[in-house]
């Protein structure tokens, strides 16, 4: 078994304000993360935000340590039609 030091995370919420600077950042993490999935790609996200509706106000959940982000999650809020 490997153990491995604790590491401090901070981890926030916050309204996505800016495209530019959160493709910056996917961008950044997508190219230092290791077999994505293309649906976790920025060509992908970043066309997503684009398709959403004005009224969807979408989150954008960070994940970082003391010098970089780890990782990146869009939340958006909604209801899901029962069929």
């Amino acid at each position: 078994m490997t153990l491995h030091p604790l590491i401090a995370l901070n981890i926030t919420a916050t309204p996505v304000e800016s495209i530019d600077q959160l493709a910056r950042e996917w961008g950044d993490l997508e190219r230092r993360s290791v077999n994505h999935s293309f649906f976790l790609s920025w060509h992908w996200i970043g066309s997503w935000l684009h398709c959403l509706p004005a009224k969807v106000k979408p989150l954008v959940l960070r994940i970082q340590t003391d010098s970089q982000i780890v990782g990146l999650a869009i939340l958006v809020s909604g209801r899901v039609p029962v069929l």
